[in-house]
């Protein structure tokens, strides 16, 4: 277990900065354009990191994502998890994200771009750590419209 906790602390900062990136994307759902740059940069990040993704093409909202650690073979866990964030562009001023001693303020941190960066990263730990079972987090972008 001692292991496991050493290795998150060895990603920390590469996941805060990740958060950081995705909580600068600021849109609702029906701003499909922001939420597929942001999936671009989340794939660019995922596939880095080793695992696999698979997007699905969405009409009226941002693209969904599947990101997978391991075959699937096993079953294992799933994640869930959406992209788009409630209030309009821009209401948090020029810069949206605020950095205050050991957390930051930023659209979306906490629901939910803060639980993508903790299933990414936890994904990541346990797969490092032996866990063979198919580990898969899906993000919609869909949460506030369907």
């Amino acid at each position: 277990m001692e292991k496991t906790f050493q290795f998150i602390d060895e990603k920390f900062e590469l996941y805060l900065n990740f958060l950081c990136k995705i909580c600068a994307f600021e849109a609702k759902a029906e701003n499909k354009q922001t939420i597929d740059d942001m999936i671009d940069y989340i794939v660019e990040f995922s596939e880095s990191e080793g695992f696999q993704t698979t997007r699905t093409k969405m009409e009226h909202c941002g693209d969904f994502l599947s990101i997978d650690l391991n075959d699937g073979a096993k079953k294992g866990c799933v994640f869930l998890a959406h992209t788009d964030t409630v209030h309009e562009k821009g209401i948090f001023g020029q810069n949206p994200i605020i950095y205050l001693e050991d957390r930051i303020i930023a659209p979306g941190a906490i629901d939910c771009k803060g639980g993508i960066a903790i299933a990414l990263l936890t994904m990541k730990a346990l797969q490092q750590h032996g866990y063979t079972k198919h580990l898969r987090l899906l993000l919609t972008s869909d949460e506030e419209i369907s």
